[in-house]
């Protein structure tokens, strides 16, 4: 019962501060600098937090994360799962929509993935599964082309 008092004030705390951290980043972009840390850093307790099994503060973490900075398509996977495991499944999916969009795309481990068992019964679920499998579709395509690749030159004189 402890544990549960902590992460709802955690929670409660990360509103609080979010809010605060959003006012100041819009006046100062020396500011807007540090919530890519920050948002580093949260999502860092985020993925401990579920390595100790606390998913609800594992997803508190990963929300004022993803509101603070820019998740990766991993970072919002792993809260997808965290959402799930809170039984928070609106914004799992949510959040896994975005991890496709940012380029998730193996679909064999999202469909066998224990952690999103509790979203397979959605109406939504087939729509992932379909999205994720266009992207992996699309990432095959597009990177077994070798006319597809292209050559940078444009920063060899920084390294000369």
């Amino acid at each position: 019962m402890l544990r549960m008092r902590i992460s709802v004030r955690h929670s409660l705390l990360a509103v609080l501060l979010l809010a605060s951290v959003q006012a100041v980043s819009q006046f100062n972009p020396k500011v807007a600098g540090r919530n890519l840390q920050l948002c580093a850093q949260l999502a860092r307790q985020a993925e401990k937090a579920y390595g100790d099994q606390q998913y609800q503060t594992s997803a508190a973490l990963y929300l004022y994360a993803s509101s603070v900075g820019d998740l990766t398509m991993s970072q919002f996977y792993d809260a997808a799962c965290s959402l799930a495991l809170s039984d928070d499944a609106s914004r799992a999916v949510q959040f896994l929509l975005k991890a496709i969009d940012k380029g998730w795309r193996n679909t064999k481990h999202l469909q066998s993935d224990s952690d999103l068992e509790k979203l397979h019964k959605l109406p939504e679920w087939a729509r992932i599964i379909s999205l994720s499998e266009a992207a992996e579709r699309n990432y095959k395509e597009v990177h077994s082309r070798p006319s597809a690749g292209r050559w940078i030159t444009s920063d060899i004189p920084r390294f000369w």
